[in-house]
């Protein structure tokens, strides 16, 4: 079964919830940054693709089986740009 993985970059900003607060721009500056990953099954490919593109640079989309994960399935230019899996 082909699982996908959403890799991001996060940030973690002192203040609890209300580190939410701090502005996009400001994050760099403020909060210290933290490797994320999201898994999505198969049905939820879409999702997947939508969370990469809402995530913007440097997200990446990747197709995973058997704990091991092929190299990024989405690539960035000003718009993202996904290859297609086949199972």
């Amino acid at each position: 079964m082909t699982w996908y993985a959403v890799a991001y970059l996060a940030w973690a900003c002192p203040g609890g919830w209300l580190g939410r607060l701090v502005p996009a721009a400001a994050r760099p500056l403020v909060c210290s940054p933290r490797p994320a990953v999201e898994l999505y099954d198969p049905a939820r490919a879409a999702a997947a693709r939508r969370r990469v593109s809402a995530l913007g640079p440097p997200a990446a989309l990747y197709a995973c089986r058997a704990g091991r994960c092929r190299g990024p399935l989405s690539s960035w230019s000003s718009a993202v740009n996904f290859q297609e899996v086949y199972p």
